[in-house]
């Protein structure tokens, strides 16, 4: 699925709620993400502010 990102996403960030309703970021520290990811990118975005292919990982 598309999803809204905030700050730059590469191929295979594991990504987690953003502050932003709606949007979603990349982890940056995994083990304080553990439990909170929601999905691995699929794509790129370098600007961190458009849509972004996620793979949705469900618990």
């Amino acid at each position: 699925m598309y999803v809204k990102v905030t700050g730059p996403v590469e191929v295979g960030d594991l990504l987690t709620t953003s502050n932003e309703p709606g949007r979603a970021m990349a982890v940056k520290n995994r083990r304080k993400a553990f439990g909170a990811v929601i999905g691995k990118a699929l794509e790129s975005d370098a600007d961190g502010d458009g849509l972004v292919l996620m793979l949705v990982q469900p618990r």
